[in-house]
């Protein structure tokens, strides 16, 4: 994601366009606000944009996999742990 970032970042400076600081949730919001008015520009950061919020939604969908499945784990160990230490 970061790599998207700093490509959007890149091209607007080349336009002389400072993307400034943002939070991962101002991000495209901020580069909606610095393209408008700038067709070439609006297609290009709507292409990226487009990539950088598939990139976010499948980071945060493996971010809740990974959590069920330590979860997971740490159910199979506990069930483990319980049997062996049954009487």
């Amino acid at each position: 994601m970061r790599a998207i970032e700093n490509s959007v970042r890149g091209v607007l400076r080349g336009f002389g366009l400072k993307v400034g600081k943002i939070t991962e949730r101002t991000f495209a919001d901020r580069i909606k606000e610095l393209v408008a008015g700038h067709p070439g520009l609006e297609l290009v950061a709507q292409a990226l944009l487009e990539a950088h919020a598939v990139l976010r939604r499948d980071a945060l969908e493996l971010g809740v996999i990974d959590c069920a499945l330590d979860a997971l784990e740490d159910t199979a160990a506990l069930s483990a742990f319980t049997e062996d230490c049954r009487p």
